[in-house]
Protein backbone atom coordinates (compact mmCIF):
# COMPACT_ATOMS: atom_id res chain seq x y z
CA UNK A 1 0.00 0.00 0.00
CA UNK A 2 0.68 3.52 -0.33
CA UNK A 3 2.88 4.45 2.48
CA UNK A 4 0.92 7.49 3.31
CA UNK A 5 -1.26 7.80 5.89
CA UNK A 6 -4.93 5.64 5.45
CA UNK A 7 -4.17 5.39 1.83
CA UNK A 8 -5.39 2.59 0.14
CA UNK A 9 -3.64 2.22 -2.94
CA UNK A 10 -1.89 -0.86 -3.68
CA UNK A 11 1.62 -0.49 -3.59
CA UNK A 12 2.20 -2.30 -7.30
CA UNK A 13 0.45 1.21 -8.27
CA UNK A 14 2.91 3.37 -6.58
CA UNK A 15 6.14 5.33 -7.52
CA UNK A 16 8.94 4.24 -5.50
CA UNK A 17 10.24 7.41 -3.60
CA UNK A 18 13.54 8.71 -2.16
CA UNK A 19 12.65 9.83 1.24
CA UNK A 20 15.80 12.37 0.89
CA UNK A 21 15.88 13.23 -2.57
CA UNK A 22 18.52 12.03 -4.55
CA UNK A 23 21.30 14.42 -4.97
CA UNK A 24 22.19 14.32 -9.19
CA UNK A 25 24.49 17.46 -8.87
CA UNK A 26 26.63 15.23 -5.97
CA UNK A 27 25.51 11.79 -5.84
CA UNK A 28 27.68 10.91 -2.87
CA UNK A 29 25.89 13.19 -0.61
CA UNK A 30 23.18 11.52 -0.08
CA UNK A 31 19.69 10.26 -1.35
CA UNK A 32 20.92 7.30 -1.98
CA UNK A 33 18.61 4.53 -3.80
CA UNK A 34 18.46 1.78 -1.10
CA UNK A 35 15.84 0.50 0.96
CA UNK A 36 16.24 3.07 4.15
CA UNK A 37 15.60 5.70 2.00
CA UNK A 38 12.97 4.21 -0.13
CA UNK A 39 8.93 4.00 0.35
CA UNK A 40 5.88 3.63 -1.88
CA UNK A 41 4.03 6.31 -2.29
CA UNK A 42 0.55 6.74 -5.10
CA UNK A 43 1.51 9.11 -7.56
CA UNK A 44 -0.93 12.10 -5.63
CA UNK A 45 1.17 11.69 -2.35
CA UNK A 46 4.61 11.20 -3.83
CA UNK A 47 3.94 15.27 -5.63
CA UNK A 48 2.39 16.25 -2.35
CA UNK A 49 5.59 15.28 -0.30
CA UNK A 50 7.52 17.14 -3.42
CA UNK A 51 5.54 19.89 -3.30
CA UNK A 52 6.40 19.86 0.65
CA UNK A 53 2.62 19.57 1.74
CA UNK A 54 4.10 17.44 4.18
CA UNK A 55 8.02 15.96 5.31
CA UNK A 56 8.55 12.34 6.16
CA UNK A 57 11.25 10.57 7.64
CA UNK A 58 12.56 7.11 7.72
CA UNK A 59 13.00 5.68 11.12
CA UNK A 60 14.17 2.69 10.89
CA UNK A 61 12.66 -0.79 10.51
CA UNK A 62 10.69 0.47 7.54
CA UNK A 63 9.01 2.74 9.82
CA UNK A 64 8.01 6.67 8.38
CA UNK A 65 7.02 9.29 9.82
CA UNK A 66 5.09 11.99 8.51
CA UNK A 67 4.66 15.23 9.82
CA UNK A 68 1.35 17.44 8.19
CA UNK A 69 1.48 20.86 7.84
CA UNK A 70 -0.76 21.50 11.19
CA UNK A 71 2.03 19.61 13.20
CA UNK A 72 0.27 16.00 13.64
CA UNK A 73 2.41 13.19 12.87
CA UNK A 74 1.76 9.78 11.92
CA UNK A 75 3.74 6.82 12.07
CA UNK A 76 3.21 4.57 9.20
CA UNK A 77 4.53 1.00 8.85
CA UNK A 78 5.08 -1.49 5.87
CA UNK A 79 2.52 -4.17 5.21
CA UNK A 80 4.29 -7.62 6.18
CA UNK A 81 5.16 -10.34 3.76
CA UNK A 82 2.54 -12.15 5.86
CA UNK A 83 -0.04 -9.80 5.15
CA UNK A 84 0.72 -10.46 0.93
CA UNK A 85 1.17 -14.15 1.26
CA UNK A 86 -2.56 -14.53 2.19
CA UNK A 87 -3.75 -12.82 -0.61
CA UNK A 88 -4.85 -9.61 0.44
Amino acid sequence: MCRFPHCPVPASSCDIDHTVPFDHANPSEGGWTEEANLACLCRRHHRWKTEGRMTVRQLGDGLLRWTMPDGQVYDTEPDSPTFWAAGA
